[in-house]
């Protein structure tokens, strides 16, 4: 019986079905029949069903659809593709007009109150939150938004959106000295406010070391909006300006559901909330929009999934439904991956943020917040805050603080034990925190039987069991200790009633262990690293075999972490000497990270090598810094010998290399910054006294340092900006850098009056454009952005340019409006269009895909536009719901075929 559409008087014609209507035309004319009335006539068909395949206005049945085949002597098997490609056309359109009608939140002001299902999960979400266990150490928690919502993210641009290059923005460059170089190097990305991360369009991909908030950044989001949805917060305090549900979830959680997305969805809520849900989450939830808001899935951890296969299938996973303005946006957090891991999330308008450390300003607020909490009176807190933050001022723990999660480690640290002086090392403050949990746990008195005291003794052992079990495989915690007790118990110990919730009674009561549902998770992946190094440092025999395979795991991100505690608990044994993994690490020739960072690193850390081997590593560390012209491997070495700055003969180096008259800029203000940490401020001004003369496109990273070494240093480069400024063959490009060093220094109007001189300069470059552009929206926390946009004379190299650097400081919309000049005029090189079709999609979405269509239009083969950029446009038209423009330019002959494929579309 035929099926499809129902018969209408006047048939509508669906291009979906295009392709079969003309295979049956020509199936017609074939079998003799001149016209569908014809065919009519035979009997065999009715009128409504011919006349409906004929005009591409209904989809019979594939039987039905085969039997005409055969009617018209045509054998079945040939429609079948041209049927099914039909069918799937006709969903997907179907699919899209039911979400169109769907209906949609755009304002708080329109906010619902939550159905029960819904409520049920934003409380249970309202309640679960991740922290130190408090009780356990007698320490009152702050309150979390008092603490960590004032870090702020920097903007990463992933290597694919880095259009870089000597001709791409009109901009000669020489080398690292030019004085024109690019202005975009990675220490000048964009630094942004949660509030603006979120007010831009897209998904978010958050990394960060560990510690560094990306779990309390969804712990605090997840708390907030749930909070708004139940109307015990304002939504004039929420993140964005769309309505958004949160659901935030344990990455591992998803990879142990092997069923549909809603499922899957559905059972990491269950994992990740547990008993705090008063009734079971139903996957029917979790299969669109709810109550027509858009799902924030805040995916926690990518990083803990140790099976490296998993973690990329869940990446596809999550970018297959990362759509543009689909129903739901994505927030990934996960610490470094290995770029190619992230491929697919670039392809999914995914933009990527770095966690910001602590500035000494977020960690005096931090501090003051922290003691105020334990009850102290307003002199007390004062005074405890002073105290902790004049022990953190110098030193390697002036560098460590900067992490949150260590400054929470040290603050309660000072609290538990205040005359106890704080750790100069990260592996002492994680010890020095499990001793304290350990001292106060085994302090309590503990009722039970047989196996509470047997625990009790083999705790230690037991945990760090488990701490490996989590850092080798992705498999249930809960199941690996119950586990671990039946190999390991007595044999006369009964495993008799209750025995697994006295267990897991037990393992909560550590506090290095929290519930996770029916499971059991660690505090923070962190402290599983510490406790697993603890073992794995044990085990291994003093001749170190597999150190390779270490030494690789310590040159990587993921496991940086876990292979530097091994190696300093390894050293700390009697029996061991360092000088092996040191010697090892100095001839390893295979690595792109130069290993001598890892080496120094270790010494920074606490471990003890021999004279000689501390004198190899600070003269390759040397080497490197006077060598290399790459700024990644010269910001590497100096970060290692600002950490080491307190070591023997450390400095002496450092003073040498910044006084060094025939060393870059750059390098002897690296040298400096290093330095700075440890030596006097007089000694520090004549130094970068001496440096200054010859600064010019490094002002801005002068300024920077001067602001942590004394006002003196900052009126010396204040002098410098203007003396650059005002000098006989300044230009443009001066006036720029000046305006950068002005807005480090904090002179908001001088950095508006030179940016209007460059502005207004027809001569200047893109580059001087973009330096200029970004001192004066940092200086004006965005609100030159449109005058910005109303720019006169703008050329095109400054106007991709500058609509980028707009969306990259949090301005999308003053960006757009950027990116629809040059898509509507055409005029423009083939990549600054596809820019400005990136930055329109993630604005737009396919709400306006208008002005796309206007440079498809331009992009003709009779043009000189490659064809690559046509093609591109071309899926981003059809992508856009405008399939018979794409299908009319698709047909159309290329002039440029030996040109490089399309890239893929990001939305």
């Amino acid at each position: 019986m035929p099926a499809g559409r129902p018969p209408k008087d006047e048939q509508e014609h669906y291009p979906e079905l295009t392709e079969l209507a003309s295979w049956f035309r020509q199936a017609l004319v074939s079998a003799g029949y001149g016209t569908p009335n014809a065919f009519v006539r035979t009997g065999f068909a009715g009128k409504a069903a011919v006349y409906g395949v004929h005009n591409a206005s209904r989809l019979l049945t594939l039987e039905f659809t085969k039997a005409l085949a055969t009617a018209l002597g045509r054998d079945p098997a040939e429609v079948v593709p041209i049927w099914t490609r039909a069918k799937d056309a006709r969903d997907r359109a179907t699919a899209a007009e039911q979400q169109s009608t769907r209906p949609r939140l755009t304002s708080w002001a329109e906010l619902p109150l939550p159905a029960l299902a819904l409520r049920n999960l934003l409380e249970a979400q309202s309640r679960s939150a991740d922290r130190l266990p408090y009780d356990v150490l007698d320490v009152k928690e702050p309150p979390l938004s008092a603490i960590y919502v004032r870090q702020q993210m920097r903007a990463a641009l992933p290597p694919s959106r880095d259009t870089g290059g000597p001709g791409a923005h009109g901009t000669p460059t020489t080398g690292p000295e030019s004085p024109h170089a690019h202005a975009s190097s990675p220490d000048r990305d964009t630094v942004l406010p949660l509030t603006e991360i979120f007010e831009r369009p897209g998904h978010l991909l958050v990394t960060g070391e560990p510690g560094s908030g990306k779990s309390t950044l969804t712990n605090h989001v997840t708390w907030l909006l749930a909070r708004i949805w139940l109307r015990q917060e304002s939504s004039l305090d929420a993140p964005a300006t769309e309505p958004l549900v949160p659901l935030r979830i344990a990455a591992r959680a998803l990879v142990e559901h092997s069923g549909s997305w809603s499922a899957a969805l559905c059972h990491a809520a269950k994992e990740s909330m547990g008993h705090s849900l008063v009734a079971e989450a139903d996957p029917g939830l979790f299969t669109g929009r709810v109550q027509g808001a858009q799902w924030l899935v805040m995916v926690d951890g990518l990083d803990e999934i140790t099976d490296r296969q998993a973690r990329a299938q869940l990446i596809r996973v999550i970018a297959q439904h990362a759509r543009s303005d689909g129903d739901y946006r994505f927030l990934v957090t996960t610490r470094p991956l290995p770029e190619i891991e992230l491929t697919p999330l670039r392809g999914a308008s995914f933009s990527s943020y770095r966690m910001e450390p602590f500035s000494r300003a977020e960690l005096r607020n931090f501090a003051t917040q922290w003691f105020r909490a334990q009850g102290h009176g307003p002199v007390e807190t004062e005074a405890a805050a002073a105290r902790f933050l004049q022990e953190t001022e110098d030193g390697r723990l002036s560098e460590l603080v900067q992490n949150p999660l260590l400054a929470t480690i040290a603050a309660v640290s000072a609290t538990v034990d205040p005359h106890r002086p704080l750790p100069a090392n990260r592996l002492s403050l994680y010890q020095l925190f499990h001793d304290h949990l350990v001292s106060r746990s085994t302090g309590r008195p503990q009722q039970g039987g047989e196996l509470t005291g047997w625990i009790g003794q083999v705790r230690q052992q037991l945990v760090e069991s488990l701490a490996r079990h989590r850092i080798e495989s992705d498999g249930s915690l809960t199941g690996a200790a119950r586990q671990w007790v039946h190999d390991h118990r007595p044999a006369d110990l009964p495993l008799t009633g209750r025995w697994e919730a006295e267990l897991r009674h037990l393992l909560l009561g550590t506090g290095l262990l929290v519930p996770q549902g029916d499971d059991l998770r660690f505090l923070h992946h962190s402290f599983a690293e510490f406790l697993a190094a603890r073992s794995y440092a044990g085990q291994i025999p003093p001749d170190f075999p597999e150190l390779d395979s270490w030494a690789a795991k310590g040159l990587g991100e993921a496991e940086h972490t876990l292979a530097l505690f091994t190696f300093c608990l390894w050293a700390e044994r009697a029996d061991c000497d360092a000088d092996l993994i040191v010697d090892h690490l100095l001839r390893r020739t295979v690595d792109e990270r130069d290993p001598v960072n890892l080496a120094g690193l270790l010494v920074a850390e606490g471990v003890r090598v021999s004279g000689q081997k501390w004198s190899e590593i600070l003269q390759r560390l040397q080497d490197t810094v006077r060598n290399t012209t790459d700024e990644s491997d010269l910001s590497e070495a100096f970060t290692t010998l600002s950490a080491l700055a307190d070591r023997p003969g450390t400095a002496d180096r450092l003073r040498r290399l910044a006084a060094s008259r025939v060393l870059t800029v750059s390098q002897r203000l690296g040298a400096l910054d290093a330095l700075s940490r440890v030596s006097a401020p007089s000694e520090a001004e004549a130094l970068l006294a001496d440096i200054l003369p010859d600064a010019y496109g490094q002002l801005a990273t002068a300024a920077r340092i001067s602001l942590g070494v004394g006002t003196a240093a900052q009126a010396a480069v204040l002098a410098r900006s203007h003396s650059v400024r005002e000098g006989i063959r300044a230009d443009s490009w001066e006036t720029a850098i000046a305006a950068e060093a002005l807005e480090v220094l904090g002179k908001p109007d001088q950095v508006e009056q030179l940016a209007r001189e460059v502005l207004a300069d027809r001569s200047a470059r893109a580059g001087d454009i973009q330096r200029a552009a970004r001192a004066w929206l940092k200086a004006t926390q965005g609100g030159c952005a449109d005058e910005l946009v109303e720019t006169p004379g703008l050329h095109r190299d400054a106007r991709d340019l500058l609509a980028r650097t707009l969306e990259e400081a949090g301005e999308p919309a003053a960006a757009a409006r950027l990116a629809e000049h040059t898509l509507r005029t055409g005029r423009a090189t083939a990549r600054q269009l596809k820019n400005a079709a990136d930055i329109w999609a993630r604005v737009h979405g396919k709400d306006r895909s208008d002005a796309i269509l206007d440079a498809l239009r331009f992009a003709t083969p009779a043009g000189s536009q490659p064809s690559h950029l046509a093609a591109w446009l071309t899926r981003a038209a059809a992508e856009a719901g405008e399939t018979e423009l794409a299908a009319e330019w698709a047909r159309q002959p290329s002039p440029h075929p030996s040109f490089p494929p399309p890239e893929r579309s990001r939305w």
